[in-house]
């Protein structure tokens, strides 16, 4: 009898013929996820000050748009999402 010895597997990786494949490729997946949160701090608050300064409101809305959180916000989710965009290319 051989004495065959089997990879064993790590938690999100599993082995097809002797190659590794990691299935959920969880670095990148949470990358993408911060990204997107970035992305979207970004174009919600630069949407809300564009809208704030044609005119437009939401119906039902109190009182008026805080600018300096606004642009504080906006300036979050540029760093956020060039920071996950950076990670993204590096790997």
């Amino acid at each position: 009898m051989a004495n065959i010895q089997y990879p064993t597997p790590r938690p999100a990786d599993y082995w097809i013929l002797g190659i590794e494949v990691d299935i959920f490729n969880i670095n990148e997946l949470l990358a993408q996820l911060i990204l997107a949160l970035g992305a979207a701090l970004l174009i919600g608050n630069v949407y809300a000050l564009i809208q704030d300064r044609r005119g437009v409101r939401p119906k039902n809305m109190e009182g008026e748009l805080h600018h300096g959180r606004a642009w504080w916000l906006a300036f979050v989710g540029v760093i956020i999402t060039v920071w996950a965009a950076a990670s993204l290319l590096a790997t």
